[in-house]
Parts: structure tokens; sequence; C-alpha cells
């Protein structure tokens, strides 16, 4: 029995032999020139803006995640580009830790597939009135009380690729 748990914990750390997710020759890039905010603790000193926020793009590209500022305040977004829409929680899960958190939140997750758009579309970020938004990212509330009444999740970011 000890044989067989070393043989296969041996074979656990050898990694897989696959393809990489991405293999183009695209860029990342951080859009946060309309956070007109900052957000500033021991940790960290961020841009951040209350939606709405609006981004226009100037190349064909894929909406990658949004970085977001979470808190304990019920919040949700919803984020509109290209003739589709998601409401995403921005509330945290855990409610012993009262501080905010920076999370990054996977577009092509949220939307089940790559969220691409063309030269010249905008995203669109808003507060949502969703209680059971669509997505909520690993560590966030999927349901919620009011996430109008006081919501303090504000956006840091928005990552492309392009």
């Amino acid at each position: 029995m000890v044989v067989a748990q070393q043989r296969a914990v041996a074979e656990a750390r050898v990694p897989a032999d696959i393809l990489p997710i991405y293999a183009g020759n695209k860029r990342l890039h951080l859009h946060h020139g309309f956070a007109i905010d900052r957000f500033r603790n021991s940790v960290l000193d961020v841009p951040v803006a209350m939606p709405p926020v609006s981004q226009t793009f100037d190349l064909d590209g894929e909406l990658a995640a949004l970085v977001v500022l979470t808190t304990l305040n019920d919040a949700a977004f919803e984020v509109r580009l290209a003739g589709q829409s998601v409401h995403m929680s921005a509330t945290q899960r855990n409610g012993t830790f009262a501080k905010p958190l920076l999370k990054v939140f996977s577009c092509s997750r949220a939307l089940g597939k790559p969220w691409l758009y063309a030269t010249g579309d905008s995203v669109e970020i808003r507060q949502s009135s969703a209680c059971e938004p669509t997505y909520a990212e690993v560590g966030c509330r999927q349901k919620l009380k009011n996430p109008m009444q006081d919501p303090q999740s504000k956006v840091v970011g928005i990552l492309t690729e392009a």
C-alpha cells in the first residue's frame, strides 16, 4: 500500500504535457484612465472608479478580466460589451474579513466563452440591482440582499488582450 501511494505521489508531481491556453502574439493591456480616485492602505495604492465606467477600445481584441476592489457591502456590476451582457457579484463572501479585497474577475468565465470585441467597441460597467448575479467569481457571494442600497465595490482596471 505504501509503495502504491509513493508511486501515485511521484506521478502526480509531474506536470501534464498540455498545450498552453494562449499561443498567439497578443499583448495584455490594463485600462484604468477612467479611474479618478485612489484607494490607499498599507499594502495597496491603486486607481479606482465607482461605476458607471466606460472604455472604448482602439484595437480588435478580447476582454480578459476586470480588476475590482470588493467589499462586504452588497454590490453587483452589469458588464456590457459587443451586444452581450453579464451581471457579476462584486461582494466578498468572507464576512470575517472586513477590509476591501483586490480581485480579478475572468470575463471569459463569466460569459462562458472568449469575450471578443472590435475596434471602436465600448465596454460599459454599471451598478446592477441583480440579487442573484449570473456570475460570482471565486470568493464572491452569489446571492445578494440589496446590491443598490450602499454599494462600495469599485473598478480598478479593465484587462484586455489584443
